[in-house]
């Protein structure tokens, strides 16, 4: 009994300290995504799986932006030029910690919303849907979008990423999605239909 929870204190202590290493690694850079699962070499990804989460997490900041914007509608196949502008990130960093691969991004360029980070605003509104979907599997209609954009994310679950965890630099949101939290994003979708 003794081993188990030795096993489980080391597990909290590793997902904590991947916390902190994604946090820590987010003051380079505006937001840290840091992968891990049997599909994820220390340092390298599958250009597969980088190119399905890149996929999926632009549908995520798309229609997270129209919520951001007050508009109530499912993510449109078009949105203004200067939100895509507003929107631009670059991959600046691919790196590692232990069985980890971290990607680090940054703004492409300046805000033109002078009033708010615009950008900022939508990372968090994506992270805040993220973990609330997760938690509850409640979240506004409106929203909806959303989180069928996160389940595309989560499709990554089954080709052998274990966790995902994010961080935003800025207002030290962090967030963590896990196949247990598709489940209940994907399990709480056919209560708003």
């Amino acid at each position: 009994m003794k081993a188990n929870n030795e096993d489980k204190d080391k597990v909290a202590n590793e997902s904590e300290s991947l916390r902190d290493m994604c946090r820590n690694t987010a003051n380079n850079g505006l937001f840290t995504v840091c992968f891990e699962g049997k599909a994820i070499e220390p340092g390298k990804m599958p250009i597969r799986l980088l190119l399905g989460f890149l996929a999926g997490f632009n549908k995520v900041l798309r229609c997270s932006s129209q919520v951001v914007r007050g508009k109530k509608s499912p993510c449109p196949g078009r949105i203004p030029q200067i939100v895509t502008v507003e929107l631009a990130l670059n991959l600046v960093s691919l790196t590692r910690f232990g069985q980890t691969t971290i990607l680090v991004f940054e703004k492409q360029s300046e805000q033109k919303f002078p009033e708010m980070d615009f950008t900022v605003a939508v990372l968090s509104k994506s992270l805040e849907h993220l973990v609330a979907a997760q938690n509850s599997g409640d979240f506004p209609v409106h929203d909806r979008s959303i989180s069928m954009a996160w389940l595309d994310i989560g499709d990554l679950f089954q080709q052998g990423v274990d966790r995902i965890d994010f961080a935003l630099q800025l207002s030290s949101l962090t967030a963590r999605f896990t196949p247990d939290g598709f489940a209940r994003i994907r399990a709480g979708l056919p209560k708003l239909c």
